[in-house]
């Protein structure tokens, strides 16, 4: 085997003064031991990537698990009721009378038909408003809007409840036409 070091340094040993005896050889040892360390590649112990991969799953688990905790409380519908117990009562004494009296109306009567859409308009015009709540929590112009949202059902329910009992009336009183018999 040829070693290029030794080649270098020749087959004599250099006379150096100072040199103690066995120098060339704990030279050569040592030049031979880097040689060979260079060329060996570093071996990571796998318990170290297993540990970097369980912390990244972990922090991964734990964000998850906060972004759901968040976003169900955001899907969490706030009422009127939740503002005050007043302002909920008041709501539901309100939305009674109103499933009571839709309750008591034909909705498919062609003679309401023009009060029949506000009042739909009106309970699309509530939810946009609750989603509005539910964003601004508290904020008193939007529950002042949903109370006034009420009111304005109310009117118009009891504007189609006035129809209804003036059609009636009208019914009652205009004599029937004679029907003609062959």
């Amino acid at each position: 085997m040829h070693d290029p070091l030794k080649s270098k340094l020749g087959n004599s040993p250099p006379e150096a003064p100072g040199m103690l005896e066995g120098h060339e050889d704990r030279f050569l040892t040592k030049a031979l031991a880097q040689k060979s360390k260079a060329k060996e590649t570093k071996v990571h112990p796998i318990w170290k990537w297993s540990a970097i991969a369980a912390a990244a799953s972990i922090l991964i688990v734990v964000a998850v698990v906060f972004q759901i905790k968040e976003d169900n409380q955001v899907l969490r519908q706030r009422t009127l009721s939740d503002v005050s117990s007043q302002v909920g009562q008041l709501e539901l004494r309100m939305s009674s009378e109103i499933s009571a009296q839709t309750a008591s109306i034909n909705m498919e009567d062609p003679a309401i038909q023009t009060e029949v859409q506000k009042f739909q308009a009106l309970e699309a015009e509530y939810t946009r408003l609750e989603e509005a709540l539910n964003m601004n929590f508290g904020d008193e112009r939007i529950v002042k809007a949903m109370m006034d949202n009420y009111k304005r059902r109310l009117q118009v329910l009891q504007t189609m409840l006035t129809h209804i009992k003036l059609q009636q009336l009208k019914e009652k009183t205009e004599p029937k036409a004679p029907t003609v018999q062959s």
